[in-house]
């Protein structure tokens, strides 16, 4: 990847925010609303308050990114995730193997409407055409990002956390199918 955001095997992020957007629509582009509201038999979130859910942290996130842009450093090299940054995707990624947290307020779902999948969809446009070619001009490794994840999380790691937090819960919206 020549976004400076190469990680091992990790595809390059426009790959993996078309994917989650080619997923989303998989999973919920022809479900009805009652579909799109139906809750699991043993409890949990709707689908569509799994696509509210990656909505809203996917909002958080950008905007927390946003916040430190203006004068951080650019260029850099590969983005170095180091133990805690591989052991953080890991918890992410589906399946889901440790014990569910609470989702922060700010990334509550809202609704269990039709309206969050476009909503859904024109975030993650956004991200992928507006955001991420500003995004992939820092430096993945020296800025840091306060996040509800915590403070000084590394942009490299934050930038990856963004599609497979997405992954994760469209993982879970297809087991309510």
């Amino acid at each position: 990847m020549a976004s400076g955001l190469e990680v091992g095997n990790v595809k390059d992020l426009r790959i993996q925010i078309e994917e989650v957007l080619a997923e989303a629509e998989r999973i919920a582009g022809a479900l009805d609303e009652a579909a799109l509201a139906r809750r699991p038999a043993g409890g949990g979130w709707s689908i569509a308050e799994c696509l509210d859910h990656i909505t809203l942290s996917t909002v958080t996130f950008c905007g927390a990114i946003d916040a430190v842009k203006a004068g951080a450093p650019v260029g850099g090299g590969p983005a170095e995730l180091g133990l805690m940054g591989r052991v953080v995707l890991w918890v992410m990624e589906p399946p889901v193997r440790v014990v569910k947290a609470k989702a922060p307020p700010e990334m509550m779902p809202r609704t269990d409407g039709r309206a969050v999948l476009d909503e859904f969809r024109a975030v993650h446009r956004e991200l992928l055409t507006q955001r991420l070619p500003e995004y992939l001009r820092l430096d993945p490794n020296r800025v840091r990002v306060k996040t509800p994840m915590g403070s000084g999380l590394r942009l490299g790691l934050l930038l990856q956390v963004i599609p497979a937090h997405a992954r994760r819960h469209l993982w879970q919206a297809t087991r309510v199918l």
